[in-house]
């Protein structure tokens, strides 16, 4: 059986509060470290944006609307891009690199967004039938 939640598609969902507030306290460390980074890279249009959407997680705490979650997914995916353009002479897989680190992080960051929006615990339907499970 599977069911929606927040845009999501769910096989289980177990509601866990401490979960949520490990994930919101996540989310809020990836968007300062992101900010910093992005400072770093002279990305002072990107980090301004994490600012703001730092700024909004902290109002809005568990109550995370769409708008958020669009804005929060397009600021990290712009800077995660940002991080893969700066990456070492490897690229992504340069050992020690802290852009790879950076994108690794801000990618799966996903995973506490979700994890606040649907209140806990959680495994995902993927289109193709796959499930991940989430916290």
């Amino acid at each position: 059986m599977t069911f929606e939640a927040n845009g999501y598609l769910l096989s289980k969902l177990d509601r866990d509060p401490a979960v949520v507030e490990r994930s919101l306290a996540s989310l809020a460390k990836v968007l300062a470290d992101a900010l910093v980074h992005m400072t770093r890279l002279g990305r002072h249009d990107l980090a301004h944006r994490l600012d703001d959407l730092s700024r909004q997680l902290q109002a809005s705490g568990q109550a995370i609307d769409d708008s958020f979650d669009r804005s929060f997914r397009e600021v990290t995916g712009a800077a995660a891009d940002a991080c893969k353009d700066a990456a070492g002479p490897g690229g992504m897989r340069t050992a020690g690199d802290k852009n790879a680190e950076m994108w690794q992080t801000l990618v799966w960051s996903v995973v506490d967004m979700v994890t606040v929006r649907v209140g806990g615990r959680w495994h995902l339907v993927h289109r193709g039938g796959s499930i991940k499970q989430g916290q």
